[in-house]
């Protein structure tokens, strides 16, 4: 599913116009996936956008809580976001069962 929101900035001084146009458009979307308990599982998932966006995960329109980045990883932690986009879980569980996005 690609998702485009455009900002319009018209800002206006004596006879000069600055238009400026934010967009942002998924190029890579989550797949579904089947796994095995104790299988690490990737979600991939990437956005074009200016600015840069943060990507945030969620499990069954929830956000997952119990995730952490690569920057403040714990040992032991299930759900590790990276700064790419990807959400890692490793050792899944069948309560992981969901849909993520």
């Amino acid at each position: 599913m690609t998702h485009i929101f455009f900002l319009f900035l018209v800002v206006a001084h004596t006879s000069f116009v600055f238009s400026t146009v934010l967009a942002r458009e998924f190029t890579t979307s989550p797949n579904n996936v089947t796994a095995v308990a104790g299988d690490p599982v990737r979600f991939h998932c990437e956005i074009e956008s200016v600015p840069e966006a943060e990507i945030t995960w969620e499990k069954d329109g929830s956000p997952i809580e119990s995730a952490v980045t690569e920057d403040n990883y714990v040992n032991g932690s299930r759900f590790v976001m990276l700064k790419s986009g990807v959400l890692h879980i490793y050792q899944v569980e069948a309560s992981d069962a969901g849909n993520y996005r």
